[in-house]
Formats: structure tokens, C-alpha cells, sequence
């Protein structure tokens, strides 16, 4: 993907070419390309227009998600849900219900414990090692839906899976970063406790409280510019910060926001199909839970990526100028403004 170099004198980072096609007759220049799901150009967004704008994404783009998505779910939950029938024995609710003494028999042994611990370890290490694929792949197909192109299944795992190792090195820095940022919050929390002073117990807490809440805004836009901006993982990061304090309470609360809505359909949509699982157990049950996974990764993964993507589109849009830098190649009629992604 070519991008076309800043000014002399400005440090903006470059915009990414072949995002959007040159207006056609009729269309004002700013613009974006037909099957744009907010507003038929590239402008600021408000609350109402981002909710609304990760909805239109899903739905219009819904095949590549579930194609592209279920990839990945289907294989996750599977695990998690035989790591899960191996704790239980197979047993479901309704039968620890009528026998409460049934479970004891599943830890007998050591070597169950043991393979238990093997398994879920295992479990683990897939969901942290496959998480930033699936919202690198969930951001990138918003990506494309945002400015009007079609996104692919195969393109876009093609594309995710070249840019993995940035996603995963950015999950990795953004974690680190998070223990830095809370380091001295717990100082002060653990000279409080050991001095045995309330008032500054309570700074403390009120600060450990804080710096969880500013890390939504700080760190919610990396994912995006590692995808859009094929950026480093720190890179990706001080992009995250420097977007996220501009707009810092508004991304804030549409993040929490977005992320509540999408959790609770998500989580509706899976008890379809997990709850009974969980009832029934047995092997029934496991595909079932499964199921439940999938279908609500399906629905929360891609609205909080939308969310998170459509916030990055806002801050470069409202503070870097990235709606006339497109205007403006649209007026070029610049040919490498082919539309899509490119590798």
C-alpha cells in the first residue's frame, strides 16, 4: 500500500492511497465513495453517529465477518469449550444439580489435575496468542467498509496475518505499558495500607480508578493505526496516545459504551446456544457452548472494533486533515487511489 509523502514541514503521518476512488460527477469531492455507511462523506462523528456507524458495518459487511471471523472463533471455542467438558467430566448443570457430589469424581486423580492444568494452559495461550489477530482482522474489514470499499474474507485475513506480528508485539506493549501506568497508583495504595492512613487510601484508590478509565481513550486507537498506518508497535502506541488525548473523555465514554452494547448482544445472541450446553453437558452440550462462542465473537468482536476504528477515522479527520488529503487526490485523479487495502 502506497502512501503519499506529507508537505515539506509537516509530520502528519502520510495517508494511505487507495482508499477511496475520485468523486464521480454529482458528488462533492470530500466525498467518500458510494456504500459509505456514514453520512456519503469523511467528516467528524459524534456519539449517535459511531453507534450507528458500527451497526451499518456489521450488517452491511456481515458475510466477510462471519467467513472471515469464523476462521478463527470456530477453532478458539471449540478448545475452550472441551477444555471446559473435560473440567465438568461431560456433566451439565442439570445433572450437578440432581447429583451435587458428581463433580468430585472429575479431580480424583493427580494426573487429571495435571492434564487439566496442560489443557487450560494451552486454552490460554491460544486465546493470547490468537486475540490480536481477531481484532486486527475485525478493525480491517471496518476499515474498508468506513471508506466505501468491499471487504474480502481472503484479502483480509491475508492482510491481518502479514501484519500479526505487529498486532501481537502492540498487545504485548500496550500490556507493559498498563503496569507502568498503575505502578504508582499501587505504591501509593501500599503506603496507605502499611502507614494505615485513610484519606490517602483513598487517593490512592481514586487514582488506581483513574488510570484504569485513561487507558481506555489512550489505548483504544492502536489496533487501527498498526492496520491503516502499517505502523510498529510503538509506533501504534504513542499514535493511540496522541489521537486518544485529544478527544479524551468523548472516546472514553463512546468506548465503554460501545463496548456495553456490543458485550450485552454478544452475550444474549450466545446464551442461545450456551445455556442449554451448559444444561445439557455431554458432548451435545460442547458443540452447543461452542456455538454460543462463536455467535456472540461474531457480534461484540466486530461492533467494539468498529467502535475503535471508526474513533481513529474521527481523530485523524477532526486533527490531521485526512478528509481533504483524499479530497485532494481525488482531485489529482490519482491513479493509485484503486480502493482496498494493498499488500
Amino acid at each position: 500500500m502506497s502512501d503519499s509523502p506529507p508537505p515539506p514541514g509537516d509530520d502528519r503521518p502520510p495517508v494511505p492511497q487507495g482508499w477511496s476512488s475520485p468523486a464521480p460527477q454529482g458528488r462533492q469531492s470530500g466525498d467518500a465513495p458510494p456504500g459509505s455507511p456514514l453520512h456519503g462523506r469523511l467528516q467528524p462523528m459524534n456519539v449517535a453517529d459511531v453507534l450507528d456507524g458500527m451497526f451499518r458495518l456489521l450488517v452491511r459487511d456481515w458475510r466477510t465477518y462471519v467467513l472471515a471471523l469464523g476462521i478463527v472463533l470456530v477453532p478458539l471455542n471449540l478448545l475452550s469449550s472441551f477444555s471446559n467438558y473435560r473440567l465438568t467430566g461431560g456433566l451439565g448443570l442439570l445433572d450437578t444439580l440432581q447429583d451435587p457430589s458428581a463433580n468430585q469424581a472429575v479431580l480424583g486423580s493427580g494426573a487429571d489435575v495435571a492434564g487439566l492444568v496442560t489443557l487450560f494452559g494451552v486454552t490460554a495461550l491460544a486465546s493470547l496468542l490468537v486475540t490480536p489477530f481477531i481484532n486486527g482482522l475485525a478493525t480491517r474489514i471496518a476499515a474498508e467498509g468506513y471508506l466505501g470499499e468491499k471487504p474480502q474474507p481472503g484479502e483480509s485475513l491475508r492482510y491481518t496475518a502479514g501484519r500479526y506480528l505487529s498486532l501481537l508485539g502492540t498487545l504485548l506493549l500496550l500490556g507493559l505499558t498498563a503496569i507502568a501506568m498503575l505502578i504508582p497508583a499501587f505504591v501509593l495504595l501500599f503506603v496507605a495500607a502499611n502507614a494505615e492512613l485513610a484519606p490517602l487510601a483513598i487517593v490512592a484508590v481514586l487514582a488506581l480508578l483513574f488510570t484504569v478509565l485513561a487507558m481506555i481513550p489512550l489505548f483504544s486507537l492502536a489496533f487501527p493505526a498498526v492496520i491503516v498506518e502499517r505502523t510498529s508497535p510503538l509506533t501504534a502506541v504513542k499514535r493511540s496516545f496522541a489521537l486518544g488525548r485529544r478527544r479524551f473523555w468523548g472516546i472514553m465514554g463512546i468506548v465503554i459504551l460501545a463496548t456495553i452494547i456490543g458485550g450485552i448482544v454478544g452475550q444474549v445472541l450466545s446464551l442461545l446456544f450456551s445455556l442449554p450446553g451448559q444444561l445439557l453437558g455431554d458432548e451435545a452440550g460442547l458443540v452447543l457452548t461452542a456455538v454460543g462462542g462463536v455467535i456472540g465473537g461474531l457480534f461484540s468482536t466486530p461492533l467494539t472494533a468498529a467502535a475503535q476504528t471508526l474513533l481513529y477515522f474521527d481523530g485523524r479527520i477532526r486533527h490531521e486533515g485526512m478528509d481533504l488529503e483524499i479530497a485532494a487526490q481525488q482531485l489529482r485523479g490519482d491513479p493509485h487511489a484503486t480502493g482496498g487495502f494493498t499488500g
